[in-house]
């Protein structure tokens, strides 16, 4: 919402507001000046979003994924055709440390 500021001179103008849109000014020389205010027309932007594909594939170069009981600093790894998450306690290095 804007907001008006008016500033009366000479002193012996009055200016009242009568609500947002309409302000009442009376001139030091006793005629009255009405304004009214025009609210900004109020935009409605409507968006319309297509309906969602279908599913991805629940594989990765073919082979399934078959996913466990998750939890952080898991790997995804490939293991007897599929691929599975492996907890990151049972990866080594090979024994190079």
């Amino acid at each position: 919402m804007a907001r008006i500021t008016v500033e009366a001179i000479p002193n012996s103008t009055t200016v009242n507001v009568q609500d947002g849109n309409n302000i009442t000014a009376n001139i030091q020389s006793g005629s009255a000046v009405n304004i009214q205010v025009t609210p900004q027309a109020r935009q409605v932007i409507n968006l319309n979003r297509g309906v969602p594909g279908p599913p991805g594939p629940n594989a990765i170069g073919g082979y399934p994924i078959s996913v466990s009981s998750p939890s952080n600093y898991d790997a995804l790894m490939f293991l007897d055709n599929e691929w599975t998450n492996v907890p990151q306690v049972e990866i080594t290095d090979g024994g190079n440390y």
